[in-house]
């Protein structure tokens, strides 16, 4: 397999990315799994929420053995979520306290009803690996060396280069896996994959549809497998919170979305791949809020909102984003599209570190080009892990007041129809704010070899697959 990000962190709780529990995935299970309604059971057999809504109860399975042999039980769950919450990450932070009722039973305890739990648990929050390892080990080892419970044995990892997995034979789905070993390449560019794959030097690649979007076409048309989904919504990000930037004022933010035309730039250059969005939802999602229009492209307008915010000659900024995930003709036609309306933008793409410091740290005087990951199972949860209120992400976004509220509501809902309308009038009030500036949905892809089977790459959310179920036929 071909994947184009390489993992910093493949075992170690509370500091996983999204994509490096891709490529955990084979060694390392959650507690639900993850379906885009409900969770279904996987190391918990179920769960059941207290009638006011202040507590979950796990059940766990039993028999379930981590890969050093050491058991998997409450004890585990318990040390493994207290190391997520110490990273002071936003998923989990609903929970105040965890009690081990016995072996195979645990209790979170809450400070308020959040829907988003059982989500949160079906990911990267609920991914669990051996305490014994990390108590031994150390964290420093954990990093490198995921010690879980899945269908695969971690066997070696070759930073960057290449990771092994060898068919873990204790592996508590009697009969699973399929395959007697995995490994995974990591190779940035996605042209360099997909000349791999068509040499049949791999089985499989996975591939993002905002940087290389006729690739997928292209492989289709080579008689390779290809499944897409919906996974991100990409749009800009104000230095709204300083006041001294000029996007500190509404106008100013609302001229940016008129300025550019998304439709154009969806039909120039995404091969079908991409659908220019009018609010921080992807096209479809049942999130999506009908009453909002949108901001249609009208650069006279835009120059209009530019002179009444004080701007009428316009002024300098730059357009920053992560070197490795920013489409450049897509950032360069933006440039262009602010230039003709007065905005002097030069690019600033950033090395990991770099962009690090700007979603932790924040920016001056710039619009950040980033992504918004798709999920149909809980925009709430979404929205907060990327632009959470108390300002851990993002910071130089102003979160107007009110923001906290809408994006609570979502989370706190019940029922989901309740759910839907709270997230359709968040995303509304981030509209009305001109919080951000929604550009287009984009999808991932799976390329493979016609003989690989039953991988579900593409199928429920954009970083997930199985591979305990895949298999290859002849």
């Amino acid at each position: 397999m071909i994947f184009g990000t390489a993992p910093k962190n493949l075992g170690y709780p509370g500091t996983m990315p999204g994509f490096d529990r891709y490529s955990a995935i084979p060694a390392v299970e959650t507690l639900p799994e993850y379906r885009p309604t409900v969770p279904e059971p996987l190391l918990a057999t179920g769960y059941k929420l207290a009638p006011d809504g202040k507590s979950m109860t796990l059940t766990l399975r039993k028999g379930v053995k981590f890969h050093d042999g050491t058991d998997f039980d409450a004890e585990a769950v318990k040390f493994n979520l207290d190391l997520w919450k110490k990273e002071l990450r936003p998923e989990l932070q609903q929970i105040v306290s965890i009690d081990v009722l016995d072996s195979y039973t645990v209790r979170l305890n809450l400070s308020q009803y959040d829907n988003s739990l059982p989500y949160d648990l079906a990911t990267a929050a609920g991914q669990i690996v051996s305490p014994t390892a990390i108590k031994t080990k150390g964290k420093d080892w954990a990093i490198k060396n995921p010690v879980g419970t899945g269908p695969f044995k971690f066997t070696s990892y070759d930073q960057d280069v290449k990771l092994k997995y060898q068919r873990f034979e204790d592996y508590w789905q009697k009969g699973k896996p399929y395959l007697d070993a995995i490994e995974i390449s990591y190779v940035s560019n996605s042209s360099t994959a997909a000349a791999a794959l068509q040499a049949g030097q791999s089985d499989l690649m996975w591939g993002s549809g905002s940087l290389n979007p006729k690739l997928p076409d292209d492989l289709k048309q080579k008689g390779l497998n290809v499944a897409t989904i919906e996974s991100t919504i990409a749009y800009l990000l104000p230095d709204s919170k300083n006041t001294d930037s000029p996007f500190a004022k509404k106008d100013v933010r609302e001229a940016v979305e008129y300025a550019i035309d998304r439709q154009a730039i969806v039909k120039a250059l995404s091969y079908g791949i991409w659908q220019a969005a009018n609010q921080p939802v992807p096209p479809g999602f049942p999130w999506e809020n009908p009453d909002i229009k949108g901001r249609a492209f009208n650069q006279d307008k835009a120059r209009q909102l530019l002179a009444d915010a004080g701007y009428a000659k316009g002024f300098e900024t730059s357009i920053k984003g992560p070197s490795s995930s920013t489409n450049k003709d897509a950032v360069t036609a933006i440039q262009n599209y602010l230039s003709q309306v007065g905005i002097k933008a030069q690019i600033d793409l950033l090395d990991s570190g770099a962009w690090t410091d700007v979603q932790k740290k924040g920016w001056k005087n710039a619009i950040v080009f980033s992504v918004l990951a798709g999920s149909p199972g809980n925009y709430g949860a979404n929205v907060r892990r990327e632009l959470p209120a108390d300002y851990t992400m993002y910071p130089s976004v102003l979160r107007a007041p009110g923001y906290e509220a809408a994006l609570v509501a979502t989370t706190s809902a019940f029922d989901f129809d309740t759910q839907k309308k709270a997230s359709q009038a968040l995303s509304k009030f981030m509209y009305d704010d001109a919080m951000i500036t929604p550009l287009w949905s984009t999808k991932i892809f799976a390329a493979k070899q016609p003989t690989v089977r039953d991988d579900y790459h593409a199928t429920w959310l954009h970083l997930y697959w199985r591979p305990g179920d895949a298999w290859l036929s002849k």
